[in-house]
């Protein structure tokens, strides 16, 4: 028999669903947990890539009969789709008339930068003119052969297009936009123009329509009387893959990331330096990462974001994902906030190193990184710019010449700038700072599963160390303060505690000390009347023989008790609870 055999409780997070995080043991329902995060958010899923939330923001995305209509009729499933179904619609002129307009639109804000598409197919009329009302701009395709005709009214507003031929005539097309836009529109077209002369019952097809935040069109989500999300929304747990391996249940704190643009480097400000959007695979896994190039006007290249005003000063993380492209090395560094320290790191792209002290560097795969330096920012000065360099080594941002630093390049995607000593995941913002709501599980009435008398708790996890006065803790508990059993990390690096409290009394306080905080730990709180013992990676930390044992233990939850200030954060792999007291060679073998 294995010791999992004796378990009464096994969360092994895999299984989840929104608002739940579910137990292996039992399978009955009885031990799983409540999940909260009232925000989205991001994590690594198993292909290894970013997952966000996302969303299509149009009503009846398939069905153009529910769109709003101009001189227009709309016949649906008329013709076979990409997909093969009979699922896409027509629309049409509803009359013959001269220098006037034939369209279909649909009122919807998306706000900063944002995506249309629409799947389209050649008919009587063979021209397309997509349209952003808020960028006051669109583009005009030649539905015959997929392909780009020209823009209304200039590029103004608009960051870049894309065609993808899907089959069998159709294509399918998008723009993005770098403003907000509050309608879109799809009209017939004749010779790069919507306004001419129709004949009734000429047209063309249109198939799965798409309004989303980003830079480039991602997979179609399907739409009827709202606007649907995907992906990682509120309150659904975080399953993270990130250095490969089990999954483990992420947790992290509020934060917020200052940066207002954390994709589009085009709102940016250039110093020697031109931004391209789309060039390359980023690690979400679609083409919407920029690439920063020496213009050769200078012989620095730099790139930074609008001023960034925080609210008070300490420390605060900057972070940026980065891969090599020309050149091997990244400068990423706070200009202005005077007064500033710990403000700028080199990095090495080439072999994932910077020689920094304080900064770091995360491999994120296909040769992409994600580089981090934690700066504190001074009371006297709490405005600034989070901005970066591409350079020619390790130790200097300028080039010989600005001829020498013509063409120099590297790919950038995803920046962030938050309040506190440490990095947490990404957050995406596309035109205003965005902030995810701390992670939140629990579970209540589990008292059946809790040895009242003696128990053990196994947890396997790597936590977020503790910041300042704080600690990071887990228990069993009352809901109260006063009937414990904590598992936590204290406010002293590498210092982990097993405290248990009857009657708001503590019976056994053990510390572990010197524990490698960095790497996973597993560790396994045991007690029982006047027995106690603490185990860490498979060594004692310490033992007790003299203490009582509360009797009404009822909930657990990655905080202790009703001390939420104390919640657990970090990536949790396993939580297993045994209603009996293990022994120390048990112990042992369990946290090896």
């Amino acid at each position: 028999m294995s010791l999992i055999d004796l378990a009464s409780l096994v969360l092994a997070p895999t299984a989840t669903k929104e608002g739940k995080v579910y137990s292996a043991i039992p399978d009955t329902g009885d031990g799983d947990m409540t999940f909260t995060r009232g925000s989205a958010a991001t994590r690594v899923n198993s292909e290894g890539l970013i997952e966000k939330e996302r969303a299509n923001f149009l009503t009846y995305s398939n069905d153009f009969s529910n769109w709003s209509q101009t001189r227009n009729t709309v016949t649906s499933n008329t013709t076979t789709a990409p997909d093969g179904t009979t699922t896409a619609d027509k629309i049409a002129a509803n009359s013959t008339f001269v220098s006037n307009t034939s369209r279909v639109y649909q009122t919807t804000t998306v706000s900063g930068v944002n995506t249309i598409s629409v799947y389209a197919k050649p008919n009587e009329i063979t021209e397309m003119f997509l349209y952003g009302l808020g960028a006051n701009n669109g583009i005009y395709f030649d539905l015959d052969n997929g392909s780009f005709l020209s823009y209304g009214s200039g590029t103004t507003n608009i960051v870049d297009y894309n065609i993808n031929n899907e089959g069998n005539g159709w294509y399918r097309y998008s723009i993005t936009f770098s403003v907000t836009n509050t309608r879109y529109e799809i009209y017939l077209s004749k010779n790069e123009n919507y306004v001419n002369n129709f004949t009734e019952g000429e047209g063309f097809f249109l198939w799965n329509a798409q309004a989303e935040n980003g830079l480039v069109a991602q997979s179609y989500i399907p739409t009827t009387t709202t606007a649907v999300y995907e992906g990682i929304t509120d309150d659904v747990p975080r399953v993270n893959y990130s250095g490969g391996g089990c999954p483990a249940l992420k947790l992290e704190p509020q934060r917020s990331n200052l940066v207002t643009q954390s994709e589009y480097f085009g709102a940016y400000s250039n110093f020697g330096s031109v931004d391209t959007a789309n060039q390359e695979t980023s690690p979400e896994g679609v083409v919407n990462a920029t690439l920063i190039e020496g213009d050769g006007s200078y012989t620095q290249i730099y790139t930074a974001t609008p001023n960034i005003t925080v609210s008070s000063a300490g420390d605060y993380t900057l972070s940026i994902f980065a891969k090599k492209g020309t050149e091997d090395y990244l400068r990423l560094f706070l200009d202005g906030f005077v007064g500033s320290s710990n403000n700028s790191a080199y990095f090495d792209l080439e072999n994932g190193t910077t020689p920094t002290s304080g900064a770091s560097i995360e491999n994120y795969g296909n040769g992409w990184y994600r580089c981090y330096i934690t700066a504190t920012i001074d009371a006297g000065d709490l405005t600034g710019k989070l901005a970066f360099n591409v350079t020619p080594s390790t130790s200097t941002v300028f080039y010989g010449s600005a001829a020498a630093a013509d063409g120099k390049n590297i790919y950038v995607y995803g920046a962030m700038l938050e309040a506190g000593s440490y990095s947490t995941s990404y957050l995406p913002t596309y035109g205003t700072s965005t902030t995810r709501v701390q992670d939140s599980c629990s579970k209540t009435g589990i008292s059946e599963l809790i040895g009242q008398t003696e128990g053990t708790l196994f947890l396997n996890l790597l936590a977020i160390e503790s910041e300042g006065s704080e600690f990071y803790q887990a228990s069993f508990s009352d809901g109260s303060n006063n009937e414990t059993a904590i598992f936590g990390f204290t406010n002293t690096s590498g210092q982990l505690r097993f405290r248990l409290e009857n009657g708001g009394v503590a019976q056994c306080q053990i510390y572990a000390n010197s524990i490698d905080t960095s790497t996973y730990v597993k560790a396994a709180i045991a007690y029982k009347e006047n027995d106690f013992a603490f185990y860490v990676n498979g060594v004692q930390a310490g033992t007790d023989t003299s203490g009582s044992v509360p009797s009404s233990l009822t909930q657990f939850q990655f905080a202790n008790g009703a001390n939420t200030s104390t919640e657990m954060y970090g990536n949790i792999k396993e939580v297993v609870f045994f209603p009996t007291r293990l022994t120390n060679d048990q112990l042992q073998e369990l946290t090896k």
